[in-house]
C-alpha cells in the first residue's frame, strides 16, 4: 500500500514538473532512456526479489523440518514414558504434549 501511495504521488509531482522542463529534456531520446533505465531497474528488482523468495522458502522448510523433528522427538518421548509404566503418569503429566496452552503448566 506505501509503495502505491509513493508511486501515486511521484505520478503527480512528475505531472505537476513536467511543464517547467526544458525541451531538451522532454525529447523522444530522453523518454527512451528513461524507459530503458526503468525497464533494467525493474529487472533487477525482480531478479532480487526472486533470490530472496528462494531464500526465505529454504529457511522456512528447515524450519518446518526442525518443528516436525522435534514433535516426533516428543512423542516417542511420550510412547517411552508410557510403556514404563504409571511411575512416570506425574512427569507424563508435566510434558509437553499433556499440557497444552495452560500458562500455569508453562511455568512449570
Amino acid at each position: 500500500m506505501l509503495v502505491f501511495v509513493l508511486l501515486l504521488a511521484a505520478t503527480g509531482l512528475g505531472a505537476i514538473v513536467r511543464p517547467l522542463l526544458p525541451e531538451e529534456h522532454k525529447a523522444q531520446e530522453t523518454v527512451q532512456l528513461i524507459q530503458l533505465l526503468v525497464g533494467m531497474l525493474v529487472t533487477f528488482a525482480a531478479l532480487v526479489l526472486g533470490l530472496l523468495t528462494a531464500s526465505v522458502k529454504t529457511t522456512f522448510d528447515t524450519t518446518n523440518t526442525d518443528v516436525r523433528s522435534y514433535a516426533t522427538t516428543l512423542i516417542e518421548l511420550d510412547h517411552a514414558m508410557r510403556d514404563y509404566g504409571s511411575k512416570l503418569d506425574p512427569a507424563r503429566a508435566l510434558a509437553p504434549l499433556h499440557g497444552g496452552r495452560d500458562p500455569e503448566h508453562l511455568a512449570r
